[in-house]
């Protein structure tokens, strides 16, 4: 489907291939497209390709179902084989190497959660600097510090659920958009985002607003009345 999407083709249209050795194009159908991650090749049956009347019918790779050990010695030692690739073998591999990447990707998650949490504490503290004048007027009505307190909990507790809820389809479409984009033309990258992923993100976002609530209401006590209630000119 990836080497179908770079080549701007689908199932039913037709392609011009050029074979190793030949001067003259072919004008092949694509019958189907098949889903691959790793590797974007063209794969022809054997009755398309003797039509073409080439050069004979060669298998040049086989499918074992689960080979024994005496069967898988057996092709390791054939002198027609080059090589062979085992599926467990692959994954091993392919663990081995997250495993290695997992450092770096360790670092890039605290580096966000950082990122998030400064954000977040910048966002609260301009809130709290605009409505600053509005908390002096509700402490000269007779609020007491805890009513004001609470009262900023709720407002920011109920917007950051708002956020998170509203967020959510965004991040997955976000994260769709940049494996897109590092994709290259031989490789698909699957965006694979679970729940249980959404929700550790949200824990974490509403874990960051709680402290920065905390941080922030405690400037309550220190409001300069006569600098919040002046008339802005």
């Amino acid at each position: 489907k990836k080497l179908a999407s770079v080549m701007n083709v689908a199932a039913g249209d037709a392609v011009e291939i050029q074979l190793p050795g030949d001067d003259e194009t072919i004008l092949l159908n694509v019958t189907a497209l098949a889903d691959s991650n790793i590797g974007q090749i063209a794969y022809m049956g054997k009755d398309a390709w003797e039509h073409l009347r080439k050069t004979p019918f060669t298998v040049t790779a086989l499918l074992i179902l689960n080979p024994s050990a005496e069967g898988q010695r057996f092709i390791d030692n054939m002198d027609e084989v080059v090589s062979t690739s085992i599926p467990s073998e692959q994954e091993k591999q392919t663990l081995r190497f997250m495993d290695s990447a997992k450092a770096a990707f360790s670092i890039l998650s605290g580096v966000a959660l950082g990122l998030a949490f400064i954000i977040c504490y910048n966002m609260g503290l301009l809130n709290f600097a605009e409505r600053t004048h509005e908390y002096a007027t509700l402490k000269v009505l007779g609020y007491h510090q805890h009513e004001i307190k609470r009262l900023i909990l709720r407002e920011n507790s109920l917007t950051a659920m708002a956020g998170v809820l509203l967020g959510v389809i965004p991040g997955i479409l976000l994260v769709t958009i940049i494996l897109k984009t590092c994709e290259f033309e031989s490789m698909v990258f699957v965006p694979h985002v679970t729940w249980s992923t959404v929700v550790l993100s949200s824990a974490v976002t509403f874990a960051f607003m709680f402290l920065i609530q905390l941080l922030l209401i405690r400037k309550v006590r220190g409001i300069d009345m006569v600098e919040a209630l002046k008339s802005v000119e």
